[in-house]
C-alpha cells in the first residue's frame, strides 16, 4: 500500500491528550492501526492487555490514561483526531489492536477441557475465536488420561544368559 502523507496528530482521549508522531495517511487500508511501540515510546506510557481488555498507564505518576474492552479479540479504541484536515478520515474513528485466537490456544488456556466446553465457554462470554481447520489432539490431554505411567528407563539388562526372560503366556 502507498503512503500518501506523513505527519503528527493527538489521540484526544478523556483524561489526556497523547501524541502521535509520524502518523502515516494511507488511503486504501480499511481501518485505523495504532503501533503500540510508537505510543509507548513518544508519551512515556505503558500499554497492559489481556485476554478482556487493556490500560495504558502513564509510567511517571501510574496513573491510568485510558481503558478499553477487547472485542471480536481486537482491542478497539474510541478517539478524536486533531487534525487540520478532518477530511482525510471517515467519521468512525476506531482503531484495533491484537489477533482472534484460534480454538487450541483457547483450550489451552482453559485447562484443556473438550471441545464442545471450549467452544460453549467462548461463546457464552462473547469472545471471539477462529475455528481450527484441522482437529489435533492435544498430547496433554492425551497424557492425562493415561492410566499407566511408561516403561522405568533404563530397563532392567541382563548380564548372563537367560538371566530375564520375556514371555507372552
Amino acid at each position: 500500500m502507498t503512503i500518501s502523507n506523513i505527519g503528527s496528530s493527538i489521540l484526544d482521549v478523556p483524561h489526556c491528550s497523547l501524541q502521535l508522531k509520524q502518523v502515516l495517511h494511507m488511503p486504501k487500508l480499511s481501518q485505523h492501526l495504532l503501533s503500540v511501540h510508537k505510543l509507548c515510546k513518544d508519551n512515556n506510557c505503558r500499554f497492559i492487555c489481556d485476554a478482556f481488555g487493556f490500560w495504558i498507564q502513564d509510567k511517571i505518576t501510574g496513573n491510568v490514561l485510558l481503558k478499553g474492552l477487547c472485542r471480536a479479540g481486537l482491542y478497539p479504541i474510541p478517539f478524536s483526531f486533531s487534525f487540520p484536515s478532518q477530511s482525510l478520515f471517515p467519521n468512525n474513528l476506531v482503531c484495533y489492536l491484537g489477533k482472534q485466537v484460534n480454538t487450541s490456544l483457547w483450550h489451552k488456556r482453559f485447562s484443556h477441557p473438550s471441545n464442545t466446553v471450549t467452544s460453549a465457554m467462548l461463546k457464552q462470554s462473547q469472545i471471539s475465536f477462529t475455528s481450527d481447520t484441522s482437529k489435533l489432539v492435544c498430547t496433554t490431554c492425551l497424557e492425562g488420561k493415561l492410566v499407566k505411567l511408561p516403561f522405568p528407563y533404563p530397563a532392567v539388562k541382563s548380564v548372563k544368559p537367560l538371566e530375564v526372560i520375556h514371555s507372552d503366556v
